[in-house]
């Protein structure tokens, strides 16, 4: 983690004098995306550097240490990255492929035996009751998909008085969002899974199933959820997730870490440290005849905690910052007002998210079977009176994933909930204590495993908030700067929460390079995004609603 903090110091002191730096490529901020967008550009022959106001990279995305142990999250003052502590591939693969990066992992590291069960769903009733089942994944031939759906059908309605009548509707509903083409995902963006379900689910016991298995999915009301968004999302909110085997490191750091390295052994520069506070632009009105062009990049100015200052030159800027936030570094007046508008929506779904960490030496019991906990995905707690339940938190056993999240000897253990931002710590810690008590209930020896614990508050921005709602958020190319792309966590995309950094840094190397011709004249450009995707980013705001 000290290898950035190294690498600024060295450029202090080989930088003597108030030069400016000159680069093709300045990347604002250090999350995942433009640690990505770094190591690509700089195989591809660019010289680049990343400037970041953090003594470390990783932004939203990384992990931090406590007593031993990787807490994901990111970094507390961090305000750029997509927060999660979990991952797809979707994205990522594509990625270490175009950077030649062969990155080992830990094979269905979320999950029941051998992966079938994706998630377990405790049912908690106000009269006391519980009743936990899992969630399995429909896979094999007709009769195995149907035994599936009746488990992921109980899984989420245990109290159903018609199983197969409402398991049959859930999965003719399942079946209708998932096939949706991507032409049809799209004109429904702005569309809310509740209408959806209202006209489109006969059996009440199946809207009601449905609903939950949404809010355990996404993690946020599920009537509030886009129906779009869940359609264009089914290619990877189902399945095990393999997990990066990065043994120095633990947690969501295992993600980064291999990037890192690979920053170091190229020689990117990496100025950690160094708060980036205005993107410079040579203004001008009319740069071609037509345009609707007003400036171009022309690199960035940073300050260090000393105040000092140090400019970047360069004609590419990639900024990693929330969209919304981009005017406190680039002049407003220069920014498309339907790019800020799409921006500004987004903000309005932020979240934050809540709970508890805690060191055990030893893995508890289940207090109904009396085995040892083994189970290695999420948790899901939904509370409430018969089919009328709601998501309320989830839980994970950390070390189950990945044993370097904890030293050796102990496991990690992590409860966590999503809502929106509001400053009230006495309402944390009940929400937590419910989940709490119910845990203690559940396992047959819960504290006494327990070494030390510590509540967790992760404040906004979380892109968990904005991740499955209505809209169309805002896009890579910033229309009225040439040679200025936004890699933030707020961008438009498909991937799954922390895949989305990959997908990003992917569109943005794409805009780049169909802008630029590369350092060394050649152009390769892979035209892989959506043509969907980019019809939607030319509409005005709200045009689909």
């Amino acid at each position: 983690m000290g290898e950035g903090k190294e690498n600024q110091l060295r450029h202090d002191l080989h930088e003597g004098h108030a030069q400016p730096r000159s680069h093709d490529v300045v990347l604002v901020g250090g999350a995942l995306s433009n640690i990505v967008c770094a190591v690509i550009l700089a195989k591809r022959g660019y010289k680049v550097a990343i400037v970041e106001k953090l003594d470390r990279l990783g932004g939203r995305v990384g992990s931090t240490q406590h007593r031993g142990h990787w807490i994901d999250w990111g970094h507390r003052d961090a305000d750029n990255g997509s927060g999660d502590v979990g991952h797809t591939q979707l994205y990522r693969g594509q990625a270490e492929a175009a950077a030649g990066l062969d990155v080992p992992v830990i094979k269905n590291a979320q999950g029941g035996v051998d992966g079938k069960d994706v998630m377990y769903v405790h049912h908690l009733s106000g009269d006391g009751s519980v009743t936990v089942l899992p969630m399995t994944q429909m896979t094999g031939g007709p009769a195995e998909q149907m035994e599936g759906l009746m488990t992921m059908f109980r899984s989420v309605a245990p109290e159903a008085t018609d199983p197969q009548g409402g398991a049959i509707e859930f999965g003719r509903a399942l079946g209708l969002l998932t096939s949706m083409t991507e032409d049809e995902a799209w004109i429904r963006i702005e569309e809310r899974l509740g209408d959806w379900i209202r006209r489109n689910v006969r059996h009440p016991e199946a809207r009601r199933a449905l609903i939950t298995f949404l809010e355990c999915a996404t993690c946020m009301p599920g009537e509030e959820a886009s129906v779009g968004r869940f359609a264009l999302s089914s290619k990877w909110i189902y399945g095990s997730p393999d997990w990066i085997d990065c043994p120095k490191v633990g947690g969501m750091q295992a993600m980064i870490q291999p990037w890192i390295d690979e920053l170091h052994r190229l020689g990117v520069e990496i100025w950690t440290g160094w708060k980036p506070i205005e993107v410079l632009t040579d203004r001008e009105e009319e740069i071609h005849a037509s345009a609707a062009l007003y400036g171009r990049a022309a690199g960035v100015l940073a300050i260090n905690e000393s105040n000092l200052v140090q400019e970047f030159h360069a004609p590419i800027v990639v900024c990693d910052i929330d969209g919304w936030r981009l005017p406190e570094i680039v002049d407003e007046r220069l920014l498309p007002a339907e790019w800020l508008e799409r921006a500004r929506r987004t903000k309005e779904r932020q979240s934050e998210i809540l709970g508890y960490v805690g060191s055990f030496t030893r893995l508890p019991r289940i207090r109904s079977t009396g085995e040892v906990e083994t189970f290695s995905g999420w948790q899901r707690l939904v509370w409430g009176e018969g089919m009328n339940k709601h998501y309320h938190m989830s839980f994970h056993w950390s070390t189950l994933t990945d044993p370097h999240y904890a030293p050796a000897g102990r496991h990690q253990f992590m409860i966590c909930g999503m809502r929106k931002p509001r400053r009230n710590f006495p309402g944390i810690k009940e929400a937590v204590e419910a989940s709490l008590r119910y845990l203690r209930n559940y396992y047959l020896d819960f504290d006494e495993c327990m070494e030390w614990s510590r509540y967790l508050w992760v404040q906004a921005p979380q892109d968990i908030g904005w991740h499955f709602a209505p809209g169309v958020r805002h896009g890579v190319r910033i229309p009225s700067i040439s040679g200025l792309y936004s890699s933030a966590a707020s961008n438009e995309g498909f991937g799954g929460w922390v895949d989305s950094e990959f997908e990003i840094a992917l569109a943005a190397i794409e805009e780049i390079e169909t802008d630029f011709v590369r350092p060394d004249g050649t152009r390769d450009i892979g035209p892989w995004r959506s043509t969907n995707m980019e019809r939607a980013l030319r509409e005005p705001v709200g045009a689909s609603d």
